[in-house]
């Protein structure tokens, strides 16, 4: 089955699995306990780029609030808020 690339505007909740393969546009992240991650976007959610592993708390877009163990690198998990408490990952961006 092809890949079908993301465009921004298009089906957001059907083609949502497909943003991690391109981003096109980032921001950097600080974390808050109290401010979701707002871009100018809807609420899709966002997926991170760490730049040095550790602890990242975050809310996914289904709701859930949990810490993850994340490397540095692309994570695909779509996120709408990165928590100061329990983040020790640093150099985190929000992608779309």
């Amino acid at each position: 089955m092809p890949i079908k690339p993301y465009i921004p505007g298009a089906d957001q909740a059907k083609d949502a699995s497909q943003r991690f393969l391109q981003a096109t546009y980032a921001v950097s992240v600080t974390p808050s306990d109290s401010v979701d991650i707002n871009a100018g976007f809807d609420n899709g959610g966002y997926n991170l780029l760490i730049g040095v592993a550790g602890n990242v708390r975050v809310t996914t877009l289904a709701g859930q609030t949990l810490v993850l163990p994340l490397q540095a690198g692309f994570s695909p998990i779509l996120v709408t808020r990165v928590w100061s408490t329990s983040t020790t990952a640093t150099g985190i961006f929000a992608v779309r």
